[in-house]
């Protein structure tokens, strides 16, 4: 039971470390992710405790079963921080990349507390002798914690993108499209790992199974990471007369490695108040390209007044900032 615990705790250190390389343009707070990681297990715990053991050898019913306990743990932990930045001033989840690595936070949380429930419960039935290895229930939950990903990732797209300029409707349905492609998803994976999807070829379906969860991440993060980096080049050159980004601010956000050097030297100074302050101030510029794209992009003029509100308290935020740097600097 220990080493089960302790390899759960590697796995969810792991993950958050990953995701947070992944969400390179703008690192959402680690609390916002332990928050969402912290629900996915919860809601785990919740929909194993409580159904019969019947319901899980139906693998259609236990997937779609899954599939809507990730979405209502996607659901409750971006509707907590939309409530959150609307009284801080502005939004915390700013489009699909943001809706990605909650998404995927929660469904990690999930894969883990599902894989280490299980752990526990072959553990405690097992022979004397014949419990799981450290290792072996390790890559188990680690296999099993990316495939939980994907179909969450999908679901927390859906609910990223409707925070974007859209029609009401629109804005209503995107949710929904986010939990039908998280519902194939989850489908597909379960008949491919455990069903019979490849007939008595075994061992390819357990290499094409393992495969696809690190295969799909990398594209869906990889596309919306490369719209993110067109909105911040897009919409930050013009803010240097107002002087939320510098000229020196804009060259570190458009290239991840001058930005990521740049924290280093700032680290190697042994300025590690100025790092903090640095990589705050620029998580909120790249917060107002992305809210500015929405003021140009909207429709309604209730809520483009609201977005341009947004901006003006983001450009506050990041002079008040740029007062907490030694000497001044940015």
């Amino acid at each position: 039971m220990l080493s089960a615990l302790v390899g759960s705790v590697i796995l969810a250190l792991g993950y958050l470390f990953i995701v947070r390389l992944v969400d390179a343009n703008e690192k959402e707070p680690l609390w916002a992710m332990l928050l969402l990681f912290a629900l996915g297990g919860f809601v785990a715990a919740l929909l194993l405790m409580g159904l019969p053991p019947s319901v899980r050898l139906s693998t259609s019913l236990f997937a779609s079963l899954v599939a809507f306990g990730k979405l209502l743990a996607i659901g409750a932990g971006i509707g907590i921080l939309i409530a959150y930045g609307q009284r801080r001033g502005w939004e915390e989840v700013n489009g699909t990349m943001d809706g990605i690595v909650y998404g995927t936070c929660a469904g990690m949380g999930f894969g883990v507390a599902a894989q280490l429930m299980d752990q526990l419960t072959v553990g405690a039935v097992a022979m004397p002798g014949m419990e799981p290895s450290f290792f072996s229930g390790l890559g188990q939950r680690a296999v099993g914690g990316l495939a939980d990903a994907i179909p969450a990732a999908l679901i927390g797209a859906g609910f990223g993108a409707a925070t974007r300029p859209a029609a009401p409707l629109l804005r209503a349905a995107l949710p929904v499209v986010g939990l039908v492609l998280g519902l194939f998803a989850e489908l597909g994976y379960a008949h491919l790992a455990h069903g019979n999807a490849l007939g008595d070829s075994g061992l390819l379906r357990s290499r094409i199974a393992f495969a696809l969860p690190p295969v799909a991440i990398v594209i869906i993060a990889g596309y919306a990471l490369l719209s993110e980096r067109r909105t911040i080049r897009t919409e930050l050159v013009s803010e240097a007369d107002s002087g939320a980004v510098t000229p020196d601010d804009y060259l570190l956000l458009s290239s991840l490695l001058r930005k990521q050097l740049a924290y280093l030297r700032t680290l190697l100074g042994f300025r590690i108040r100025d790092l903090f302050v640095l990589r705050s101030i620029h998580n909120l510029q790249v917060q107002l390209a992305f809210v500015k794209d929405r003021a140009k992009s909207e429709s309604d003029a209730q809520r483009r007044a609201q977005a341009e509100a947004e901006a003006a308290r983001l450009r506050t935020a990041i002079s008040e900032r740029r007062g907490m740097l030694s000497g001044g600097e940015s």
